[in-house]
């Protein structure tokens, strides 16, 4: 099981290469922002928005299938706040391009 989320503050605990083409690897002891977690075999894959991993397919990954275990980070921050601000930014925009006003409740 993973406990990460989207927009999770993490720490990387282990930043040793597993395969040849892991170009691109976070640091031990620096923090990252989730972009996105999903299952992968039996484990979990974690994009961040600090780092774009290279891609199986070859260059910086666009297929978005690209990511780095799970098991790498411990989460350092949760904040359910920003999830909210996150949402109401997008529901501002819809309003704005639709004319409809959506409700938020807390």
């Amino acid at each position: 099981m993973c406990d990460l989320r989207a927009l999770d503050v993490v720490e990387c605990i282990d930043d040793t290469p597993v395969l040849k083409q892991s170009a691109v690897m976070p640091k031990a002891g620096h923090l990252y922002r989730v972009q996105s977690v999903r299952r992968v075999g039996d484990g979990f894959s974690v994009r961040l928005f600090e780092l774009s991993p290279k891609c199986h397919l070859g260059g910086p990954c666009n297929c978005g299938n690209c990511g780095w275990d799970s098991g790498r980070f411990r989460l350092a921050h949760r904040r359910e706040e920003d999830k909210l601000s996150i949402l109401r930014a997008f529901l501002s925009k819809m309003e704005t391009r639709t004319g409809v006003v959506p409700e938020v409740v807390d």
